[in-house]
């Protein structure tokens, strides 16, 4: 199951995951770090997502990945995403990326997300189990 979580916390799966905060708990985390196994056909997603200050898409957070051009940022249908190139060329007015949460945000930070997420995998979105 991908989901962010506290860095001093340790949860994980066989699918994706993240660990979160540095910072106040509470508020919006610092950095994110997020752990995706590879896949064919999509870059590596996994490392540290940076909180880009100023920006906020959709109302909401944005981090990016250090050394990257990947992106951790809320969609239009309020949905947490992480996303390429395009999605940032799109100025992340959109629905687009290599994992997704299956919950709608409601204003929760992708490290307190309720439900599972999904992954790119052999050109469909499958649930992490």
């Amino acid at each position: 199951e991908a989901r962010p979580e506290p860095l001093e916390e340790e949860r994980g799966s066989s699918a994706a995951s993240f660990a979160g905060s540095r910072g106040v708990k509470g508020s919006t985390p610092a950095a994110l770090i997020v752990n995706c196994p590879t896949a064919v056909g999509i870059p590596p997603i996994s490392g540290e997502y940076l909180l880009v200050p100023g920006e906020r898409p959709n109302g909401m957070p944005l981090w990016k990945l250090r050394g990257a051009e990947m992106w951790l940022y809320c969609g239009t249908n309020q949905r947490w995403y992480v996303g390429g190139r395009d999605a940032k060329d799109w100025k992340f007015q959109c629905q687009a990326g290599f994992i997704y949460s299956e919950s709608v945000a409601n204003g929760s930070m992708p490290d307190r997300m309720a439900g599972g997420w999904a992954r790119f995998q052999g050109g469909v979105f499958v649930a992490d189990s």
